[in-house]
This record gives structure tokens, sequence and C-alpha cells, in this order.
């Protein structure tokens, strides 16, 4: 079933992706930067991905650290549903 600590699947390729997308945008230190001037539609792509990805890297970041707080109930089910962790799966 599932559980909070799936969210470590994500934050594994998803910090370096984070990191990568913002050095590229702010420096040259990992490859050319993407400004708005030079390459708008690269520089608006890669600013929607950060912020996408940034939050749904927060997401996962609170359920694992529920997770790691005890919370870890396989969603759906009826102990979870009872702790108002989650609803019941049908």
């Amino acid at each position: 079933g599932l559980t909070r600590l799936l969210g470590v699947a994500h934050l594994v390729p998803w910090i370096p992706l984070v990191a990568y997308l913002a050095l590229r945008l702010d420096s040259d230190s990992v490859g050319p930067q993407l400004t708005f001037a030079a390459m708008p539609f690269q520089w608006a792509y890669a600013v929607a991905l950060l912020s996408i990805t940034s939050i749904c890297l927060a997401i996962d970041m609170v359920d694992v650290w529920r997770w790691y707080r005890g919370e870890r109930y396989r969603l759906g089910s009826i102990s979870a549903a009872c702790s108002g962790a989650s609803s019941l799966s049908v």
C-alpha cells in the first residue's frame, strides 16, 4: 500500500534538479546562464519547471516528515481513516 515514505522516491532526483535549475537561472557555474533576453522560451520553461518541482518537493518533504514523526499508516486503510490521515479507499 501507499505510505508517506514514498515521498523519498521524489526527493532523490528532484533535489538535484531544483539545484541545477536554480544555478542555471542564476549563474554560469553549471552551464550557460538562462536569461529571458537571450532565450525567452527556455527561460520560461525552466522557471515553470523550477516552480512546479519546488512545490511538489515541498509536499513530499512534508509527507516524509509526517512519516518520520510516526504517521506510518497505509493510506486508505481503516487505521489511517480512524486517525484522520486519509479517507477509506473503495
